[in-house]
């Protein structure tokens, strides 16, 4: 259930083209050529590709961040959260600007057709190129690539004993797989909206992807074989009389909440994929709804021979759904008792995990719904 651990970035050992040479050399006259500058440390995941030049560049308060005139909003965005950042993390206080990098700058633009060594075509907007001479270049196959290209600048600069100054040299960095991330079960434990999103920035910093919040889920066995004793809980809080109830009393995320897990979220190249989950680890809904669980309500699986349990789950993603920015969500059970009746049985999209903004996949052979994902709804509570 959910989506596999994969925190890796890269698949081999970083590529350094010119560290590689012995720390210095010697002419045929016997002096000595400056030493070709190695990877910078610290830079999370180690950069796929490193030439190495001579050198150092420092910053200065007079460096400024330029973007191209006519920038669009989330370069703008980039920009300025590299400059709060940099701030932030290194004492230095550049100003963003549109025009030409003068000395000493940071340049940002996006160039889909640049050159970014062995990245895969279908990951070439997430990789980037940082050149590092008389100023620093960040270019990114997208947006995405220009984000990381600024996680791995202020990296370096935190490996730096100034923290001001950059190796020169060229870094090619890309990702190898496309799915980089993890699931929360927040449903079996609640964690605060603020942990959440702290998480989210985190997951930025290390170039991870994708985090799936697991919202409902409950004890894997009924103590003494009563379900009403075993703990359960439904995340997602809804002003809405029809939901009143179901969040659970002891932590839930509000719509204010959700909004802010997703600004975070696109901030940091994150995408967070919701996982509502049914027909089985349903203990919340049938405590919400006795009459919808198999057994007389008691167990934790939806009793699906009852249309009644179908409708009552399109009336959750219906009400939920809109409150993601994800395409449409996929919900799924490891384990179910009974399929979905053939003449109710809704179907599922399959969804392609090679974007950042893709769906997650229901378990293969288990009972699984598709959600719809409108506009976002002004008028709903959630």
């Amino acid at each position: 259930m959910g989506l596999g651990a994969s925190v890796r970035w890269r698949s081999g050992v970083a590529v350094s083209v010119a560290a590689v040479a012995v720390a210095s050399a010697v002419v045929a006259g016997g002096s000595a050529v400056a030493q070709v500058n190695p990877a910078p440390p610290g830079v999370v995941p180690a950069l796929q590709e490193w030439t190495g030049g001579t050198g150092r560049l420092v910053l200065t308060s007079a460096s400024r961040i330029v973007i191209p005139a006519g920038a669009p909003a989330a370069l703008q965005s980039h920009a300025a959260q590299l400059a709060a950042d940099t701030a932030e993390l290194t004492g230095l206080r550049p100003t963003v600007v549109t025009g030409s990098a003068a000395a000493g700058d940071i340049a940002l633009r996006v160039d889909p057709a640049a050159g970014f060594g062995a990245a895969k075509a279908e990951l070439r907007a997430e990789a980037y190129r940082l050149v590092v001479g008389s100023s620093v270049e960040i270019v990114g196959g997208g947006d995405k690539g220009v984000y990381y290209g600024g996680r791995s600048l202020l990296q370096a600069l935190l490996g730096s004993a100034d923290r001001a100054s950059l190796p020169v040299g060229t870094a090619v960095d890309y990702p190898d797989y496309a799915l980089r991330g993890f699931m929360i079960d927040v449903g079996r434990r609640y964690f605060t909206p603020q942990f959440i999103n702290s998480y989210l920035r985190w997951m930025g910093w290390l170039k991870l992807n994708t985090l799936q919040l697991h919202l409902n889920d409950n004890e894997i066995h009924a103590p003494n074989g009563d379900w009403s004793q075993a703990y359960s809980a439904f995340r997602l809080a809804s002003a809405n009389p029809a939901f009143a109830g179901l969040a659970a009393t002891d932590g839930s995320y509000t719509r204010a909440d959700w909004d802010g897990f997703e600004n975070t979220a696109a901030a940091n190249a994150v995408t967070i994929i919701p996982e509502i989950d049914a027909p089985a680890h349903a203990r919340a809904f049938i405590e919400f709804k006795p009459e919808l669980g198999l057994d007389n309500g008691n167990s934790d699986h939806l009793d699906l021979g009852k249309p009644a349990s179908t409708e009552f789950m399109k009336s959750v993603y219906t009400e939920f759904a809109p409150g993601s920015a994800a395409p449409p969500s996929t919900s799924g059970s490891t384990s179910t008792r009974r399929r979905w009746p053939s003449s109710t049985r809704p179907t599922s999209t399959p969804s392609r995990r090679t974007s950042a903004r893709s769906a997650s996949r229901s378990t293969p052979g288990a009972a699984s719904a598709t959600c719809p994902a409108p506009a976002r709804a002004t008028t709903r509570a959630w």
